[in-house]
């Protein structure tokens, strides 16, 4: 090959040309085998393209009692979710009257962010902080028949308290359509702590869990009520949650 030969084959119309050229010495049949292997090639490249798309599911999660988008660990579980593709959009509820909840306005916030679309509720993964779990467990018994969620991470989940203050005992003692809000579920995973300072038989709350709501429930060493500003659990049981079916 020669140095203008070389030249035009390292521009992009240059490259372009040559291969006509190269085409136009080839027989009928020459083409037609590398056209039919040129599709082979696309259809292989579409294929793997659509083994490495990983679906997103949309995130949303409820903070516990006298808390916002700024506590606990909420801002850092936002940031390492960024960083993979499992969820998006991703968002902390910013909840009226976080110091004094009511379960009607509670559930009426997650129902506007949740919307009522089939397909995306579908897709939404829900998180529950203590407090915030008996808000979802609210939202999911009203939800219409048909319509449910991908999956459901109660942290630091409880069914009641050891020493309950006036303002909680609504959240305790107001009955839930329990067989509504499992079957709207989706997957629901647990974690609770062997030292949480608010519930401390967690057998029996774990029992419970399992019996009411068929949840797949971890009981974490050492993690208190789950407000260290990064909760390393938590993370990990929402990746189970936001992985395809059998990926773990």
């Amino acid at each position: 090959m020669n140095r203008q030969e070389d030249w035009e084959g390292g521009t992009w119309e240059g490259a372009r040309r040559s291969r006509v050229l190269r085409a136009q010495k080839r027989s009928v049949r020459e083409r037609l085998e590398l056209l039919e292997a040129m599709g082979e090639t696309s259809k292989r490249l579409a294929e793997a393209g659509a083994e490495r798309r990983v679906d997103r599911h949309r995130l949303l999660i409820v903070p516990r009692w006298g808390a916002g988008p700024e506590d606990d660990w909420y801002p850092w579980l936002l940031a390492e979710v960024g960083r993979g593709r499992s969820f998006a959009p991703a968002v902390v509820a910013d909840m009226p009257r976080p110091d004094e909840p009511v379960i009607e306005d509670w559930v009426a916030r997650l129902s506007v962010l949740a919307g009522k679309d089939p397909a995306a509720l579908a897709n939404t993964v829900l998180v529950g902080h203590s407090v915030g779990c008996r808000a979802v467990l609210h939202f999911l018994a009203g939800l219409s028949p048909g319509l449910n969620v991908r999956g459901t991470l109660m942290v630091a989940g409880w069914w009641t308290v050891d020493e309950p203050w006036e303002t909680l005992l609504p959240w305790i003692e107001r009955p839930i359509d329990l067989d509504r809000a499992r079957e709207s579920a989706g997957e629901v995973r647990v974690l609770v702590s062997d030292n949480d300072p608010f519930t401390s038989d967690q057998q029996t709350n774990t029992r419970l869990w399992r019996e009411r709501l068929g949840a797949a429930v971890r009981l974490v060493s050492g993690a208190e009520h789950f407000n260290s500003r990064r909760e390393a659990e938590v993370l990990a049981e929402l990746e189970r949650l936001g992985s395809p079916p059998g990926g773990g």
